[in-house]
This record gives C-alpha cells, structure tokens and sequence, in this order.
C-alpha cells in the first residue's frame, strides 16, 4: 500500500483494507516491467513507457493506450550553472553520462519501481567542472494507471566536504510531447 495519512497528536486512525472488484484479476497477472539491454518497458495498461541507460532522456517513449506521446529524443534531465561567474551559463547533462543505471528496484502485482543512477556531465569547453551533482531517480508506476510519480533527488558528492559552493541556476526537463488538443 502506499498512501499518505495523518492523525492527531497522542491519537490513532483506523484503516480498513477491502479488495475491490476485479482486483482478484491482478493476481498472478503478468509482471508491468522487463529489462532487457539496458532498456525497461513499463506497461501498466493504461500506459506503457521505457527508460535506457545509454543517453538516459527521463522517458525515452511513452504511449497512452495505441498513441505514442513521446517519441525517443535527446532531451532530458539538465543542470544549468554559471560557475565561476561564467558569461554564458554551463549546462550538464543526464544523457551525457556513459555510466547511468537504470533497474527495476521493486515489482509486484499492483506497483513497479524503476530507479535509474547517475551523474549530470558538461560536453562544453567552457571552464569548470565536467560533472556537477550526482542523482537518484526513481519512477513509481500503478497498474491500470496513467499517472506515475518522479522523485529525483541530486547529491553533492563533487568533494569531500558539504560546504564547496556548487551553483544550480536552474534545472530543465526537456521531454517533447506529441499531444493534440481536441
């Protein structure tokens, strides 16, 4: 289960869980995600999407029932900073990255959890650091749900101390859609 809930101070709640109908039909249903050459594909039913180690993009492809919504791209998670006073900003990349790590953390008839690992790296000859901020990414996906939930977190781990300065002007997620609106 995974939900949030709240209760006062020194006091309890109380939960009931019920199956609904048809959450029977789940059961030995067969697994929402595979890996297979560095590649997950995610089907919950009502989406299916895939994520790659090689040029991690977030989410590589998407499609919401027959329509793809994403096409493969190079987009992505990117860092922007302009350390060191630069001029014009350095921008580091997830897809740059040759060693990310993408796995199925967790699955399990009703919920898969994909995590992908790796560094932002600068392709740019401007001056500074060729990598900036380590991350951890996880994607969580429902069954016979649309909605999946990203929690990115980035990691100082450049020094050995907390306190060296690394500017983040802004972070930018770069995931072209192909929606049309009715």
């Amino acid at each position: 289960m995974d939900f949030l809930a709240s209760a006062p101070a020194k006091g309890k709640n109380t939960y009931t869980l019920v199956a609904a109908p048809g959450t029977q039909d789940h059961l030995n249903a067969l697994p929402m995600a595979a890996a297979k050459d560095g590649v997950v594909t995610v089907d919950t039913g009502a989406v299916r999407f895939t994520v790659k180690e090689k040029g991690f993009n977030l989410f590589d492809e998407v499609w919401v029932g027959k329509k793809r919504v994403v096409a493969s791209h190079a987009g992505g998670l990117r860092l922007v900073s302009s350390h060191m006073g630069l001029k014009e900003n350095k921008v580091y990349t997830a897809n740059a990255y040759d060693r990310t790590t993408v796995e199925i953390e967790e699955q399990n008839d009703m919920k898969v959890v994909v995590k992908v690992t790796g560094q932002h790296v600068s392709t740019d000859d401007l001056p500074g650091p060729k990598r900036l901020l380590d991350y951890k990414l996880r994607i969580y996906a429902f069954r016979d749900s649309p909605a999946v939930r990203v929690v990115y977190t980035v990691m100082n781990k450049q020094e050995d101390r907390i306190h060296v300065p690394l500017p983040v002007d802004g972070i930018v997620v770069d995931l072209p859609m192909n929606v049309a609106l009715d």
